[in-house]
């Protein structure tokens, strides 16, 4: 079975006494974090295996395309300035 962020967060460790060991606080902040990280990594790579999906059907959404098939307006050149400021 697969590790998932939800095992991360439930997961109970032993506590032991008189021997040096973490901050439990800090431990679980620091997984906390990694939990957040974790469930971004899987909601992003879940976009990216539905957009590989639809590229591979041939059914790419437009905003996938690339940005040279778009029309570019050209912008006109400012007139070069002339050589008297009176």
């Amino acid at each position: 079975m697969a590790l998932t962020p939800d095992d991360v967060v439930t997961k109970q460790f032993q506590h032991v006494r008189f021997k040096d060991g973490f901050d439990p606080d800090e431990v679980d902040d620091f997984l906390d974090e990694i939990v957040i990280e974790w469930r971004k990594a899987l909601e992003e790579n879940v976009e990216l295996k539905a957009k590989l999906a639809a590229y591979e059907s041939g059914a790419a959404p437009e905003a996938a395309a690339p940005a040279a098939a778009a029309p570019v307006a050209e912008v006109p050149a400012e007139p070069a300035p002339t050589g008297s400021a009176t």
